[in-house]
């Protein structure tokens, strides 16, 4: 079979979407030998975006079309219009896949779409006008016009049937996985001191990892950090790692002020290598987000040994299950306690690492991949 795969997302630095998408379509390329990939990208100010499965710029077989359009009128025009149809720019396909939450008009294939959260609908607050408020429409039209959705969680699954008029019949749950040969437990101590050298952490320390954004719930971290050092005066530092988003300003002043003090240590975007010694070397990996579709995150803390703090919103039960701590999103009190209780018990945190790592191993890749195939070996049968 023939699939034309949306691979907008490539564009984007390492977030969980990206990460999703990429990780998913090497799973495949890695599975099946009868999925011929043609990816396609649209973009009027930029070229086409790197793919690099086996070292190559592009692996060997693949096609990729790059439409020179600029993206918001091309999705504007496939949802009021139905038009142009995606043929037009890479011929036939028995199935189109948008792993951007967005699939194109079609005049023949069958259209599948991947949603990954609907946080633009149950959180609008938390995003940019753009994604909050054009998005959406173009989300609605792909959900209804798909001849398959799948959904990244039970629980987004649940979003999709309670917020659309569509039949549970048309919707696949293909969770999000590990690169279990990356993401590890690891005991080189030099690695781990020269990442933490690198990013001036010179103390125990709680990270984080994620986009600075309000649905994180960064300023709920850091009123529980700052409530753990004066409980125990002790010396611990908060790391948060990752781009700074959107509407954060009055909580990067917060934050800037306990990094001129030493504290806080803000890293910006970590790149993939230096994640795994940071997860290593860290005391409690803490993800106090209000809403995830999935939470890549908490699963690559898990399969290095970290301890996990977590809130029990949305998906996130699913993912961490009971190896790691789960509060309620905006207790900032209750997230102290529970970062605090495992940093004061080696026993715990021993119990928590081994859970962790039990957890992790029920995800990966190539069962992402495969509940993808079953969709598609469903769709072709008729």
């Amino acid at each position: 079979m023939i699939i034309g795969y949306d691979v907008n997302t490539f564009y984007k630095i390492r977030t969980g979407v990206n990460i999703y998408a990429f990780s998913a379509l090497r799973a495949l390329w890695e599975l099946y030998d009868d999925i011929r990939f043609h990816f396609y990208s649209y973009s009027r100010r930029r070229g086409p975006p790197s793919i690099q499965f086996d070292g190559q710029n592009t692996a060997p077989g693949f096609e990729h079309t790059h439409i020179k359009h600029p993206s918001l009128p091309l999705c504007a025009s496939w949802k009021w219009l139905d038009r142009p149809k995606i043929e037009r720019y890479i011929g036939n396909v028995d199935i189109v896949h948008g792993l951007s939450s967005i699939a194109p008009a079609s005049s023949a294939a069958k259209r599948v779409v991947t949603i990954y959260d609907l946080t633009f609908l149950l959180r609008p607050e938390t995003h940019n006008f753009a994604t909050g408020k054009i998005f959406p429409r173009f989300v609605s039209y792909s959900i209804e016009r798909s001849h398959a959705i799948i959904a990244i969680s039970e629980h987004t699954k649940r979003d999709i049937l309670e917020l659309y008029d569509v039949d549970e019949k048309k919707i696949a749950i293909a969770y999000g996985g590990i690169d279990h040969g990356v993401f590890r437990p690891i005991d080189d101590h030099e690695l781990i001191s020269r990442v933490k050298e690198k990013y001036k952490i010179s103390r125990p320390y709680i990270l984080y990892l994620g986009t600075i954004e309000p649905r994180k719930n960064v300023d709920v971290l850091l009123r529980s950090f700052l409530n753990i050092r004066e409980k125990t005066k002790s010396d611990y530092q908060l790391v948060l790692a990752g781009k700074v988003g959107w509407k954060v300003e009055d909580l990067m002043e917060q934050i800037n002020r306990h990094v001129a003090v030493g504290s806080v240590v803000l890293t910006g975007y970590v790149p993939e290598d230096d994640t795994v010694p940071l997860y290593a070397g860290a005391e409690v990996f803490a993800y106090p987000s209000q809403y995830e579709g999935f939470g890549i995150p908490l699963l690559e803390a898990m399969a290095c040994g970290c301890p996990v703090v977590s809130t029990d919103s949305s998906s996130i039960p699913e993912v961490v299950g009971d190896a790691g701590a789960l509060v309620q999103p905006n207790d900032a009190e209750a997230l102290a306690d529970a970062i605090l209780t495992i940093l004061e018990d080696d026993h715990l945190k021993q119990e928590m690492k081994r859970k962790s790592l039990s957890q992790a191993k029920e995800f990966s890749w190539h069962s992402t991949a495969r509940s993808m195939k079953n969709v598609y070996d469903r769709l072709m049968e008729y």
